[in-house]
Formats: C-alpha cells, structure tokens, sequence
C-alpha cells in the first residue's frame, strides 16, 4: 500500500534518500529550497553533475518544487538568489 502524503512516483535509492535525509536535518524545513538554489547554481554555472545531484535532492525532498525547478532552468530564467553561492561552499 502507497502513503497517502506520497506525492512522488519514482524512488529514490538509498543513497539519495540518506543525502536528502542530511540535507534536511542540516537545513530543516528549508532543505528542498536549498537544494533548489544549489541545482541552479550548478545548472548556471555549468555543472551538470552537480545540478543532477541537487536537482534529485530537492525531488526527495519536495517533487513540485523539483517540477519548478525543471521548468525555469528549460526555460533559462534565472532567479535573483540562483546567482548566490551555495552554503556549502565557504565564503572567501
């Protein structure tokens, strides 16, 4: 039987769910955000193995917005804080 709140139809596999699994208890209840605006840094930057991975994150964590972020970098719209360095990236 399928969770009722399950709004995702594809799986993750274990590793994925267990980096989803850090990000959210590093960054809470704004983890799915955080994983969005690092995919676009990455996706901006160039990085598409980066962007894979953070893309799939926020998809863990939160599929509509992981269905947004699909749709703004097919799009190339950038969002004002996309351009931000990521937080796991040590300032300067």
């Amino acid at each position: 039987m399928k969770p009722a709140n399950d709004n995702c139809l594809a799986r993750s596999d274990d590793r994925m769910l267990h980096a989803a699994l850090r990000h959210f208890a590093r960054h809470g209840l704004g983890a799915a955000r955080e994983a969005r605006r690092q995919a676009e840094h990455a996706f901006f930057a160039g990085d598409r193995e980066m962007y894979d991975w953070w893309h799939e994150i926020c998809r863990t964590l939160d599929a509509r917005l992981a269905r947004g972020l699909d749709r703004t970098t097919r799009a190339g719209i950038r969002r004002p804080d996309a351009s931000e360095k990521p937080s796991a990236i040590p300032a300067p």
